[in-house]
């Protein structure tokens, strides 16, 4: 939304064209403008024109809230599997999914969180006796960094024996 304050203290809309009075009525036209035009067919526009400004930034938050956590849940699914790529010693039980969970709440976060929390709860839970361990294959003694980098460059071939720990 693009809103520029005009002469004589009035308000522009670059997207609907218009001027208004007030800056609110400038947003509010601008934001039924935008979802109009991303509104599905005449009943979703003819719906969205009979709103209130109330109405409709309740509905905007809304939408933007979710968005938002849309976007969080995308982090989160990355995060677990860069912790997992990272921790080859965590087996992906619901059992251990669950202490790390409780673990990351007790503590006071709320997911998404990042690598770096998963893996200290996961070093604190092991040291706690909460969670086992995977053994890990003959001469792998710690946790394997993962290096995007040269990852990419690995045929998959190579890719697929690194994660089976055939190399």
């Amino acid at each position: 939304m693009a809103i520029k304050k005009i002469q004589g203290g009035r308000y522009f809309s670059t997207v609907t064209g218009q001027t208004y009075e007030t800056e609110a009525a400038a947003e509010h036209a601008d934001t039924t403008e935008a979802m109009r035009r991303h509104a599905k067919g005449e009943a979703g526009r003819k719906l969205l024109d009979k709103l209130t400004p109330q109405e409709l930034e309740s509905l905007h938050h809304a939408l933007a809230q979710e968005a938002s956590e849309l976007t969080g849940r995308e982090d989160w699914e990355a995060n677990q599997q860069e912790f997992i790529a990272r921790e080859p010693r965590y087996e992906a039980t619901q059992a251990n999914a669950g202490a790390l969970l409780g673990y990351i709440v007790s503590r006071g976060y709320r997911p998404p969180v990042s690598v770096s929390v998963l893996l200290q709860a996961f070093d604190d839970l092991v040291e706690q006796g909460l969670i086992i361990p995977k053994k890990l294959p003959k001469g792998q003694t710690q946790a394997a960094t993962f290096d995007l980098e040269a990852a990419e460059q690995m045929s998959d071939k190579e890719l697929e024996a690194r994660a089976r720990g055939w190399m």
